[in-house]
């Protein structure tokens, strides 16, 4: 699955970088994906995910292969978070998206997230 994750997410990057270049950003993959904008859906879907991996991060044991899940869980949660990063960036006003989702975020952290382990 992190396999898979790396590599939608190295896609939408390449795709972004290359729009970016050519100034046709708004033709580009991550704009129609994950624009917070257009598909604010799609952003809570990959927040929920990330609050998801996050608390199973947390549950783990100390074995080495409960150590091994956590660093594959941790990349995740890094993926995640790049594709974050590119949903405000797709958009014409990353600043005005950056106040909707940390506005979303502290949302599901006050409503998800029971344990300081999680916050």
């Amino acid at each position: 699955m992190c396999m898979l994750l790396e590599y939608c997410v190295q896609t939408l990057e390449d795709d972004f970088t290359a729009r970016c270049a050519s100034s046709s950003l708004s033709h580009s993959i991550a704009k129609a994906t994950l624009s917070c904008d257009r598909q604010f859906s799609r952003v809570r879907d990959v927040i929920k995910w990330l609050f998801c991996v996050i608390i199973k991060t947390t549950e783990n044991e100390d074995s080495k292969e409960g150590i091994q899940k956590k660093d594959n869980q941790i990349r995740i949660v890094s993926i995640f978070q790049r594709m974050l990063s590119l949903a405000l960036e797709a958009d014409r006003s990353p600043a005005l998206n950056s106040a909707k989702l940390s506005q979303e975020l502290f949302h599901m952290v006050l409503s998800h997230m029971p344990l300081r382990a999680h916050r």
